[in-house]
């Protein structure tokens, strides 16, 4: 009797070890799916609405290794370090845009230059065939494409001219 108490314990000692293998071989993201009912894939922006609806298996998953790209992003300026890094090239508009400074200026074909509006009103600037509305106390930053002398235009008027160099 003693010594099928020892395989008995013993069997069961094996089996405790085996399912303690198996277990610490899954993936946290496996362990976890298990406590979910069911999963959805993220909602589309545009429509609000979900894309699928899926339920999980009892199949086990081979555990994939997620790479992540770095994340490459834009310094964000305050407004003072975009007056200063456009000096020169830097359109004011005020006073219901009839106040602007400078007239003109020349700058190199693919650089860029800044509009800014310095009224508590929304205007449209055009510039090259595009339209740019600028919010109250907004700016924009444009990049000149074609060479020439190019107007723009604040709310269908013409106002400024860039010259812009090959």
């Amino acid at each position: 009797m003693q010594k099928n108490t020892k395989v008995i314990l013993l069997g069961g000692a094996i089996l405790l070890v085996l399912i303690l293998l198996v277990r610490s071989n899954r993936s946290p993201a496996d362990q976890s799916d298990n406590k979910k009912p069911f999963s959805t894939v993220p909602t589309s922006p545009t429509t609000n609405s979900i894309a699928t609806l899926t339920t999980p298996t009892a199949q086990p998953t081979t555990p994939t290794k997620t790479v992540v790209a770095p994340k490459t992003t834009t310094p964000v300026m305050n407004y003072t370090d975009l007056v200063n890094k456009y000096i020169g090239y830097r359109f004011q508009f005020a006073n219901n845009c009839s106040t602007a400074s400078p007239s003109a200026f020349v700058i190199k074909s693919g650089s860029k230059f800044m509009i800014d509006n310095r009224e508590n009103i929304a205007h449209t600037f055009t510039f090259d065939k595009q339209k740019y509305t600028v919010k109250p106390y907004g700016y924009v930053i444009i990049t000149t494409r074609a060479a020439g002398s190019q107007a723009v235009f604040c709310d269908g008027v013409q106002r400024v001219t860039v010259n812009v160099a090959q």
